[in-house]
């Protein structure tokens, strides 16, 4: 049996990815089957896939550096078009949501036609901008009615709240659709720090000196408007005695934090976001969409406390019955409270441990045992 996955590009560091790389290399029955991807790009299959590398072919896409977004996913709708059309009746086609319309699998990490109803009110954009995002994002739409609709695939979701909708607005039996949350590997977040590494982390990113980290300190990560910081930072500076704030992100309508609060810290980017989770102790989240969050996840193993929503956020379906984890249900209801404390290393430890043994079902050999058995059922 060939699987043949179609997805823009195929990187560890970018989340559908490395969600898609971890459950093909954790299947029960892996060795049986051959793995081809049509990619624009990808990462060397040797390092995605060590064991099984040589049952694993790459079709690249050409003009992979089209620069305009709208252009580059019609581009690859035509080419997957055809391309599928002389494929062998053998190959069982998996899109990484709707890459191929003519694929005989999905599995959705996003629906855009849930995002835009959001999307137009929370982001300020120019008139051009705001033309040009319109005219791409009815395009997204009209493909996703034709897929689910029209063609309509067998379909994994990574959240229930995604597979509810695609039940209630396009009729789907749900025999045809299943939720599977996004696994993850709890052993991963067992690394230590030393104080080398400490050090390092401090000289790379300077912002980090002007944090007491004696005190509380909030953590707040991801892309400014959709995760929710306007709603953040108007809750906060409503605070009689605000804690102090972390804030790794960016804009993606242009909110500057160039004038910011002694209290209130910024980076734009970081690649040690582990290392970051350990030096917290509030994760403060109240995100407008979120087909999954492994942030949340993240930030649970890690074992600081949490405030986020659940409307609309797929994490919250898997932490909801943690300790030390408050879920308003939308950010209109979010709420900080009014003390924030420092969380010991006891604290932090005792969370960890209890947290990671009320996930272990998570681990990705289970979660990709669920994927083969539909795959499987399926066909």
């Amino acid at each position: 049996m060939r699987f043949c996955f179609f997805l823009h590009d195929l990187y560890y560091d970018i989340g559908h990815s490395n969600v898609t790389v971890d459950m093909i290399n954790n299947l029960p029955d892996k060795g049986e089957y051959s793995y081809h991807f049509v990619v624009f790009t990808a990462d060397d299959k040797n390092d995605l896939f060590p064991a099984i590398a040589e049952q694993v072919s790459y079709h690249f896409v050409p003009f992979p550096n089209i620069r305009i977004a709208f252009l580059k996913i019609v581009f690859f709708h035509f080419y997957c078009f055809f391309y599928s059309l002389f494929l062998s009746r053998n190959h069982i086609k998996i899109s990484l949501g709707i890459a191929n319309l003519l694929a005989d699998f999905s599995i959705i990490h996003f629906i855009h036609r849930q995002w835009d109803e959001v999307y137009f009110k929370s982001i300020k954009m120019p008139w051009y901008k705001l033309v040009y995002k319109r005219l791409f994002y009815q395009y997204l739409a009209m493909c996703e009615y034709l897929f689910f609709k029209l063609r309509r695939p067998k379909i994994i979701t990574v959240s229930e709240f995604m597979r509810d909708y695609l039940i209630d607005e396009y009729n789907y039996s749900t025999n045809s659709i299943v939720s599977i949350h996004s696994g993850f590997d709890i052993e991963r977040f067992d690394r230590k720090g030393n104080e080398i590494e400490w050090l390092d982390l401090l000289a790379k990113y300077p912002e980090l000196k002007k944090i007491d980290f004696e005190k509380p300190v909030c953590l707040f990560v991801g892309a400014f408007e959709r995760k929710g910081l306007p709603c953040l930072l108007q809750k906060w500076e409503l605070l009689n005695n605000p804690p102090q704030l972390l804030i790794i992100g960016k804009s993606e309508s242009g909110l500057s934090l160039h004038e910011r609060p002694e209290n209130l810290f910024y980076i734009p980017h970081v690649k040690e976001i582990d290392r970051i989770y350990g030096m917290c102790d509030y994760f403060l989240f109240p995100t407008l969409y979120e087909p999954f969050g492994m942030v949340l996840i993240e930030a649970a193993i890690h074992g600081l406390k949490i405030i986020t929503t659940s409307k609309n956020v797929g994490a919250s379906e898997v932490i909801k019955d943690l300790e030390e984890v408050k879920i308003y249900k939308s950010e209109k209801e979010f709420e900080l409270p009014e003390f924030f404390t420092k969380v010991s290393k006891e604290e932090r430890l005792a969370l960890t441990r209890t947290r990671k043994n009320q996930l272990k079902n998570y681990r990705w050999d289970n979660i990709s045992k669920l994927y083969s058995d539909f795959l499987s059922k399926e066909r």
